[in-house]
């Protein structure tokens, strides 16, 4: 949230056709959460308005749709007793200011939080088109319940007990109420995800798979 204004201003240098293009994004990956940025400009096909060949354009359209993105969903969900737990800059966007619980270091709390929350809510940036973030990871972990947008990436990490995934607005309502009406499947698989990651996915598997890319490369 604190890098809104910013980018808006970036984005405000260029010509109207170009701003005109970057929100017209930033409203189609509202409607498809999984929406990337170059697939837009593909779909838009050759009818679309040229845009200059500037890969920092990319960027300020990817930030910007993942702030709104993440404020829409809230917006969507803070009436069902959505908490959000960050800076302070997301009371700018909060109806209810009692909703915002504050930062919570990564190491000191976070982890707690995720497993006594009812569920955790995951938005990945559009930056990382063809990845997930760290929380896809740590939240099943931590023993929490993970809702998260859907990535083919994490198909791969889960192949068998993957977390619930939306990759519209509809869907995620859809999936939060199937949970909170039927809580018991917060825990199935849990304890398979939890041994899958210990498995496969901790830092020292990650230190050993990029200490054995780095001797094959030499």
């Amino acid at each position: 949230m604190e890098n809104t204004d910013r980018f808006e201003k970036f984005l405000s240098e260029y010509p109207a056709p170009v701003v005109k293009r970057v929100r017209e994004y930033i409203e189609a990956r509202k409607a498809d959460y999984c929406l990337s940025w170059e697939n837009f400009l593909a779909e838009a096909g050759p009818a679309a308005p040229e845009l200059p060949q500037d890969p920092y354009l990319s960027h300020i359209a990817m930030r910007l749709a993942t702030i709104e993105c993440k404020i829409h969903a809230i917006g969507m969900l803070e009436s069902a007793g959505l908490n959000v737990y960050g800076f302070d800059d997301w009371k700018r966007i909060l109806k209810n200011p009692a909703a915002h619980k504050g930062h919570v270091p990564y190491y000191a709390g976070l982890s707690a939080v995720y497993r006594q929350s009812f569920l955790t809510l995951n938005l990945t940036h559009a930056q990382l088109a063809d990845g997930c973030n760290q929380r896809v990871l740590d939240v099943p972990a931590c023993g929490g319940t993970l809702v998260t947008d859907s990535r083919s990436v994490i198909r791969e990490l889960f192949p068998n007990q993957r977390p619930a995934m939306y990759r519209t607005a509809r869907d995620l309502v859809r999936r939060i109420h199937e949970i909170i009406q039927h809580p018991e499947r917060r825990i199935e698989g849990q304890k398979e995800r939890i041994e899958l990651i210990r498995k496969n996915h901790t830092y020292e598997h990650r230190m050993k798979t990029v200490l054995t890319i780095l001797k094959d490369s030499m």
